[in-house]
């Protein structure tokens, strides 16, 4: 009940109370800021002959493994079952063995499988380094997709802290940090926080692996999938 005082992982999106956290914090941290399953690549790796006791891990405990409200049939809260290690979360560019056009139920399964990390946010990327992957869901009203080419309107700008939505109206403007600063320093341009930038070459944009959601459909339906979520290929920006 204390929303005033909770953290998003950037990560894995599962929320933390500021004062349970090892050590405690007073307030949002200004960068991405990550769990300490996400921060340690080999915490929570099971070892052979050995089950994973889920009744004491703590994501057991948080709002979000009792959430009674059915988000995609309850698998955006799933843990994952594995994890891709073929190549670095930072990984830009296709994913070896996963083909244009692999399609996937549910987004954990493509979370799994490393096309895009995140079971919920739309944008996987540090602001340090740029962003990997976006996914093209239900998004915002202006957002357009042409298909070979599109318009994404980043993230932020909807109070989703109030009730623990998902979803919210915009009701006050976008922030160019975390996700949005990713995306933008993965253009071919100059970062500058106060005048903005224009992209000078989309040919020099890092890569971007790019997915469509099904729930595209409520503002661009003539290239979202009928089901589930599918990777497109490779944009830039």
């Amino acid at each position: 009940g204390d929303e005033e005082h909770t953290i998003v992982c950037d990560e894995c999106q599962y929320y933390f109370h500021f004062y349970c956290l090892s050590p405690p914090i007073t307030e949002l941290p200004s960068d991405e800021w990550y769990c300490r399953d996400c921060k340690h690549k080999n915490e929570g790796v099971v070892i052979a002959g050995q089950g994973l006791d889920l009744k004491k891990s703590r994501k057991s405990k948080m709002p979000s493994a009792t959430q009674t409200k059915k988000w995609g049939g309850g698998m955006a809260c799933v843990g994952q079952s594995k994890k891709c290690e073929i190549v670095d979360p930072d990984h830009f560019g296709p994913i070896p063995g996963v083909p244009v056009g692999s399609s996937w139920k549910y987004r954990i399964f493509c979370s799994e499988a490393g096309v895009h990390r995140p079971p919920v946010a739309g944008i996987a990327g540090k602001s340090s380094v740029g962003s990997v992957s976006i996914v093209l869901s239900g998004g915002y009203p202006e957002d357009t997709d042409y298909g070979d080419e599109f318009y994404y309107t980043g993230s932020g700008g909807r109070d989703l802290k109030t009730g623990n939505k998902r979803i919210a109206a915009q009701t006050f403007d976008q922030i160019l940090n975390k996700n949005n600063e990713a995306l933008a320093r993965t253009c071919d341009t100059t970062i500058d926080n106060i005048n903005g930038g224009i992209a000078k070459n989309w040919k020099k944009s890092l890569p971007v692996r790019v997915c469509r959601s099904s729930k595209l459909a409520k503002h661009n339906p003539k290239f979202a999938p009928e089901e589930g979520i599918r990777y497109d290929g490779i944009y830039k920006l």
